[in-house]
């Protein structure tokens, strides 16, 4: 089975998509969501362990599956989802949530599967590690399903943690699933969470910069976010050329805070690059916070 490919995703991908999402469910859906209306019935206690990764599942409400599949429901009923918390957590103060993704590329599409290889770093770093998946085979892997399964994910564990809608967050993936994070962090800034940071490990196109031109992002507050780009340096998928092009893109075209480094690899997840991410991401933040919602 070959390594994932980085999907190719054009400043004019997913547009009318977008558009949809935009115009006729961006309000809904920040009050459904945002304003605290349940979306899941009353679930059993999760029993999450600290320091190890639990797998759950989160059913969409009628409203979220349809916004998953376009307007009209989806395959899939809802997420499988997994989550991990650091050692000392407690629900009593504000944790950091990343949430990750794979690629839609067969056999490595997995975010749960992806997020084991996030969750040692992550953990180490103080955050908590989030991902879902779709109930079913996913036939059309869209952003709006993608997005979807988050927003399930996270009113399941709120029900847990009653504050986490407040908690702040960043996105992260690993070739395709990098591309796609960008998208999902747009969208979360569009419904007024900017995220905190946005990892991208073997990325060879700068999609941050195309997801600008598909969503009504707040050029200012979409320029701030930071970007990590990881890069092995014998990466024949995302080459380390390609990389490099990658941030130099960002930075001309106004990214404020871009980082790029570089491991000793091909096409694969550098862990102490993840780490090392999540604290920037968070030492970032604390200079700046973002602001709360009204």
């Amino acid at each position: 089975m070959s390594r994932p490919s980085c999907q190719s995703v054009p400043a004019s991908h997913g547009r009318l998509r977008a558009g949809w999402f935009l115009v006729v469910n961006r309000i809904w859906l920040f009050l459904l969501v945002f304003a605290g209306w349940p979306l899941a019935a009353a679930e059993p206690a999760l029993g999450l362990r600290p320091g190890e990764v639990a797998e759950f599942t989160a059913p969409f409400s009628p409203e979220l599956r349809r916004f998953a599949g376009g307007n009209q429901p989806c395959e899939s009923t809802g997420a499988l989802a997994a989550v991990a918390v650091p050692k000392d957590f407690t629900p009593d103060r504000p944790w950091p949530v990343l949430v990750v993704s794979a690629t839609s590329d067969p056999g490595y599409n997995s975010s749960r599967r992806l997020l084991r290889q996030f969750a040692g770093p992550a953990l180490k770093a103080g955050w908590i590690v989030l991902a879902a998946d779709a109930t079913s085979a996913m036939e059309s892997d869209s952003n709006n399903l993608r997005y979807a399964l988050i927003l399930a994910a996270l009113e399941r564990l709120r029900l847990e943690w009653s504050h986490l809608p407040e908690w702040p967050c960043a996105f992260g993936g690993f070739s395709g699933g990098a591309k796609r994070s960008a998208s999902l962090a747009a969208m979360s800034l569009v419904l007024g969470r900017r995220p905190l940071g946005v990892f991208q490990g073997g990325c060879n196109e700068p999609v941050m910069r195309y997801v600008q031109h598909i969503y009504p992002v707040p050029a200012d507050q979409w320029l701030s976010v930071p970007v990590y780009l990881s890069s092995g340096g014998e990466d024949p998928i995302a080459t380390r050329e390609q990389v490099e092009e990658v941030n130099a893109d960002l930075k001309r075209n106004g990214f404020k805070h871009v980082r790029l480094e570089h491991f000793p690899g091909r096409h694969e997840l550098h862990a102490a690059h993840i780490e090392e991410a999540l604290r920037w991401f968070a030492e970032l933040a604390a200079k700046n916070p973002p602001a709360k919602r009204p």
